[in-house]
């Protein structure tokens, strides 16, 4: 009873002790589990402050990268900005020099509107741009004056021109002087400065000191304010001297009163030390802006010939030809005489006996003293502006006789002079040591804190090996890329039509071709590919596979509505498993088919170059090639394919089809994938022949073949075509379907085999999940490999302790028979000797683990501490991936924004360049009088596409900006409703000038008239604006523009139309000049205004003001009287007229013109009409 109330209490002890242990194990795993994940974080936190950069470096460095963006952002806005303003200048300055309307050429000048703008960059260009034109045109001057290059004598001569309505006087010279070029150009520097006729420099205020140093003078008279421009240019063998006249300044206002002055000397070395000097003065009668050239009383009182009333008036009353012959007399003699002034000077500047040598000596420093200051900026007063008033100055010097005296002052003065340069050396050298001794300490400070050189070279180096590298890369990436776009280029000519091969016989399609390079290929097939997936919403929806619709459906389509023959299968089905799972079915059917489809029975091609997703492959026995793709996303799987014309390295057959092909996977949910394909071919062709015939087309699709033959050969060929199409027909719509029936059976086996194979482990998904993390070999890994070795004795030591327990209990308890009272002792021993050695076992068992228990509490308190410092320190740090990609947004943008900027300077420096030529085109040269050619004489195109649409803008604005004074010339009043019409041909100019006018009221609505006059222009029978005309540059110009040509006579307009609210403004004007579409020799100046305004409701005022001149060419100016009328006149009765010369051949002209332009003009009016009435009627 004892030994089993024993055994029980033993029981439920080992019970208890068992739960105890197993609880001690279970808090050993979960705190050992806390502490590794605590660790871990604590790693990764680490980890990732490693990687990390300060917020205040990141910030440091982010503001340093904006002030450069800022900066480099600001000075390509102000490019932008003074480029603008320069094009803005320019235009108002050509505008200015342009003649407006009211003005005749005849009695302006081009030269009446030469000013200068009030922006410095404008100015500067102004005033080179007018000097380099006199310069380049120097030859011609001289020619024109007389001066050849090969008469080479001394000549003298003064001329009075009254021929072109006012009074010009011309002086030209040519004289010969001993000396070497350099000298006579030192001779009149110095001249420019010394001079009593007030020439260049010498009594006039110089303005605009910024342009001196261009070699520029830019001066004025003080007493009369008339602006001159000066320019040296200096060759080595020849020196020319121009000068010009401005007459408009809106910086520096200049007087009512101007004159035309231009100046051309010219030094020519024609021996070593002789120079020929010829000079050219030109300057022309007096004139103000509001009543343009004075009279010859006021032009005489100017030039100093009259001096007070009395004079003035008895001049008055002469006749003109006396008034014009005393001026001329005054002005000959007054002339020349100033250029003989002008010689003396130029002539006593070389000569060193005019004033003693130590005057001279004196003299000299004298000058070189004012130079320096002015140099360093100051102002100075000019105590002595040429050598005379020098003299003055040391007069009584001259006049001492005793030498004694002479040398003795200038002793005095050499001495003064060395000790105020002393004074100013030993000040000098005192601040410029103060200045070393600071330099020095800051060097030695810095040099403390630098590095040694040889570091320093050390990273130089390295620096430029790894630059070297690069610099090396970049070059090769260079050469890659031009060989990648010249190649590129080639390849995209060649898929471009040929121009014989209509787009209904040869699709786009026909030359999809590859080319040799690796490059080039691949980057075809992306193209190709690319393409082709973009486009696949598009086909499925021309296909009628819409993406609501999900019903299975099949189809096959003959057709041949194109002039060939296409056969197109489409086909929806659906599948009941994963997208993943169908997928790898068609990967799995790319290589396993029997139709020969993607890979199955046929050769891959460039397998190396494509990579994984692309398949180049070809069927061997008829040489197809045919490029396949595939495009993955998450619930879209897109297959397409398309086939190669053309291969330079794998050469294809002769016969060739145009093949598409369309898979498209949609996953509808997690176990419903929803297929449609779509499959298209076209008939065969061949390069040479185009399509092939449809009995060979039989042949080729396999229509006589034993499988499907119901038709001989022979008798095939014989049937109608349309029997042919219909049994060809029926022959691909039995064949079609059942090879894609067949893959279809196909994919739904391996789409079974994958599932019977399908027993992937999850051991090794598992396994290889825990392959990703990294070893971290740590202090905390140790620590916790430490942690574990303990757990793994203490369950040891448990288990030991177990199985003790347990060979114990199932001990028998007959191991000792003896009942003596010795054996009962030993017994008694034995088990207390058991007992005191479990107790000591668990004793020692407990303290370890109570001791690892608290270990254990600590480091997760300790862990758990630290991570929640860790955090809160992490939360005012971004991370340094969303810091590299703020980063690299701000880099990206800000290139694009620089990008932006370079390219709109580039623009505007391109359309300046533009502009000045074409302005220097405008600009007539001096050959060309004005009132021979008018301003509009030159108006042309250049070749640039910038150039092209920024001067059709300027020459048809500046027309609709004149249209009122041009109204307002030819008799038409706003107020003035009055219809009327007239023509009129005016030869006042020297040439003939056909006008005419029309004034009409139409009583339908502005958009109304509008819509008829757009409409009149594509379908008038007068060749008017579009009719019967050549368009040109649609691309360039906008849709208000037309530029168009007439065949005929080679010759164009610009047409453009101004629509405002209440009224409609086209304006019309020839092109003479074109640099890429040329035109005839013959031109004709047209310039035509239609201007439609609102005068009511419903009511329209239309007025047409139609010019056009007399016919002419560059070479031989305007045709005469009689060659203008054999080229206009065509009408038997006025050809009589003039062969028989039956009345004056002027008459004949205007009444046969009047005629034909009455004729045009009612022809064009009833057009219009009827195309107004049209419009009514359909609205």
């Amino acid at each position: 009873m004892e030994d089993e109330q024993l055994k029980a209490k033993r029981l439920v002890k080992r019970d208890k002790q068992r739960d105890f242990r197993r609880k001690v194990a279970n808090q050993l795993d979960f705190l050992q589990n806390r502490v590794h994940e605590l660790e871990n974080q604590l790693v990764l936190l680490q980890r990732d402050k490693a990687m990390e950069l300060s917020w205040a470096d990141i910030a440091k460095a982010m503001r340093k990268d904006l002030k450069t963006t800022h900066g480099t952002q600001k000075k390509l806005q102000e490019s932008v900005q003074a480029k603008h303003t320069f094009v803005e200048a320019m235009c108002k300055w050509v505008q200015s020099l342009y003649p407006s309307p009211e003005r005749s050429p005849s009695q302006y000048p081009l030269w009446f509107n030469v000013g200068l703008c009030g922006n410095d960059l404008t100015r500067k260009a102004a005033l080179e741009w007018i000097t380099l034109h006199m310069y380049h045109h120097t030859p011609t001057v001289l020619q024109l004056a007389g001066f050849h290059p090969e008469h080479r004598f001394p000549s003298q001569d003064f001329n009075f021109d009254t021929s072109k309505g006012y009074c010009e006087y011309t002086y030209q010279e040519r004289r010969f002087i001993s000396a070497s070029l350099s000298q006579v150009y030192a001779a009149y520097k110095h001249l420019y400065y010394t001079n009593s006729v007030e020439f260049v420099v010498a009594g006039r205020k110089v303005l605009d000191l910024k342009l001196i140093d261009q070699g520029i003078f830019y001066s004025r008279r003080k007493s009369k304010k008339d602006g001159i421009v000066h320019r040296e240019f200096v060759s080595d063998d020849r020196i020319v001297h121009v000068q010009h006249s401005i007459h408009d300044d809106s910086k520096h206002p200049l007087g009512v009163i101007h004159r035309h002055r231009t100046t051309w000397i010219v030094l020519e070395a024609i021996a070593p030390n002789l120079v020929m000097e010829t000079r050219f003065f030109h300057k022309s009668q007096a004139w103000t802006r509001d009543k343009g050239y004075v009279t010859l009383d006021e032009e005489a009182e100017l030039v100093g010939m009259t001096k007070g009333k009395s004079e003035r008036s008895s001049f008055k009353q002469l006749p003109n030809h006396v008034q014009e012959d005393k001026l001329r007399r005054h002005m000959a003699a007054t002339y020349p005489y100033c250029m003989r002034i002008l010689n003396n000077e130029l002539d006593q500047v070389g000569m060193s006996h005019v004033v003693p040598f130590w005057i001279r000596l004196k003299y000299a420093f004298y000058c070189i003293k004012l130079i320096c200051v002015r140099g360093r900026g100051g102002m100075v007063s000019v105590l002595w502006h040429d050598e005379e008033a020098f003299k003055e100055h040391y007069e009584d010097e001259l006049q001492v006789n005793d030498h004694s005296e002479v040398k003795r002052r200038l002793k005095r003065d050499k001495q003064r002079d060395f000790r105020q340069k002393l004074v100013r050396q030993q000040t000098f050298l005192r601040g410029r040591v103060a200045q070393l001794e600071a330099q020095l300490r800051k060097i030695k400070c810095d040099r403390l804190m630098s590095l040694p050189w040889c570091e320093i070279a050390r990273a130089m180096r390295k620096d430029m090996i790894a630059t070297k590298s690069t610099r090396k890369k970049l070059y090769e990436q260079v050469d890659d890329q031009n060989e990648f776009i010249n190649a590129i280029y080639k390849w995209v000519a060649s898929l471009h039509q040929c121009p014989e091969g209509p787009i209904s016989r040869y699709p786009l399609w026909f030359k999809v071709g590859l080319c040799g390079s690796d490059v080039t290929r691949r980057a075809a097939i992306d193209w190709i590919t690319e393409h082709m997936y973009y486009h696949t919403p598009t086909i499925l929806q021309i296909a009628g596979f819409d993406p609501k619709d999900l019903c299975p459906s099949q189809e096959f389509t003959f057709d041949t509505t194109k002039g060939h023959i296409e056969y197109i299968y489409q086909d929806r089905r659906f599948h009941c498993t994963s997208l993943s799972k169908l997928f790898a079915a068609f990967k799995h059917l790319f290589y396993v088919n029997t139709c020969e489809f993607v890979v199955a029975g046929r050769t891959m091609l460039d397998e190396q170059l494509l990579g994984d997703n692309i398949i180049y492959s070809r069927r061997e026995y008829n040489n197809e090639n045919v490029v396949h793709r595939e495009f993955i996303s998450e619930n879209r799987i897109v297959h397409v394919q398309h086939s190669i014309h053309d291969d330079t390295r794998h050469p294809l057959g002769e016969i060739h089809r145009h093949r598409t092909a369309w898979i498209v996977l949609d996953a509808l949910g997690p176990n419903l994938v929803m297929e449609t394909k779509i499959f298209h071919k076209t008939q065969s062709w061949t390069a040479e022949s185009g399509y092939v015939s449809i009995d060979e087309e039989a042949q080729i699709v396999g229509c006589f073949d034993q499988k499907y033959a119901t038709e001989d050969p022979e008798d095939y060929i014989m049937l109608p075509s349309s029997v042919q199409l219909e049994k060809l027909r029926l022959h691909m719509a039995k064949v079609f379907p059942g090879c894609f029936q067949k893959l279809n059976r196909e994919l739904e086996q391996a789409m079974f085999q994958l599932t019977l194979n399908d027993t992937t482990p999850l051991d090794a998904a598992f396994h290889e999940a825990t392959l990703t993390g990294d070893n971290l070999l740590s202090e905390q890994n140790i620590k916790r490999q430490n942690h574990h070795q303990m757990t793994q004795e203490m369950r040891v030591n448990i288990n030991l302790a177990e199985e003790a327990a347990e060979e114990l209990s199932k001990s028998p308890n007959t191991t000792c028979d003896d009942t003596s009272p010795k054996g009962v002792e030993e017994k008694l021993e034995a088990n207390d000797a058991k007992r005191k050695l479990k107790r000591d076992q668990q004793r020692d068992f407990r303290r370890k683990v109570h001791q690892q228990l608290k270990f254990l509490r600590t480091r997760v308190a300790e862990l758990e501490e630290e991570l929640e410092a860790k955090l809160k320190k992490r939360s005012t740090a971004l991370p340094w991936s969303q810091v590299e990609k703020a980063l690299r947004q701000d880099l990206i943008e800000c290139q694009v924004e620089n990008k932006q900027l370079t390219i709109n300077v580039r623009q505007q420096e391109v359309l300046n360049n533009a502009m000045m030529k074409w302005f220097r085109s405008i600009y007539p040269t001096l050959q060309d009088t004005p009132a021979q050619y008018p301003p509009w004489y030159r108006v042309g195109l250049c070749g640039d596409e910038d150039s092209r649409r920024a001067i059709c803008d300027w020459v048809t604005m500046h027309m609709y900006h004149h249209t009122d004074n041009v109204l307002q010339q030819f008799g038409f009043r706003p107020d003035d409703h009055t219809t009327s019409q007239d023509f009129m041909v005016n030869n006042a100019k020297g040439y003939i000038e056909y006008s005419y006018k029309d004034r009409c009221i139409h009583y339908t609505s502005l958009d109304t008239a509008l819509e008829a006059f757009r409409r009149l222009y594509h379908t008038n029978s007068v060749d008017f604006v579009v009719a019967g005309r050549q368009i040109f540059d649609r691309a360039i110009l906008s849709k208000d523009f037309v530029y168009s040509r007439k065949n005929d006579y080679n010759e164009s307009l610009i047409h453009r139309e101004f629509v405002t609210e209440n009224r409609v403004v086209f304006v019309q004007h020839s092109i003479h000049d074109d640099a890429l579409h040329p035109l005839t020799p013959i031109h004709r100046h047209k310039a035509n205004w239609i201007v439609l305004d609102v005068i009511g409701p419903n009511i329209v005022m239309e007025t047409k003001i139609f010019q056009k001149s007399q016919s002419w060419t560059q070479e031989l100016g305007y045709f005469s009287i009689e060659q203008e009328a054999a080229t206009i006149v065509t009408c038997e009765y006025h050809n009589k007229q003039l062969q028989n010369k039956e009345r004056p051949t002027d008459i004949i002209l205007k009444e046969h013109i009047t005629e034909v332009y009455g004729e045009l003009m009612t022809t064009i009016n009833d057009e219009l009409q009827n195309s107004m009435l049209l419009l009514d009627l359909c609205a």
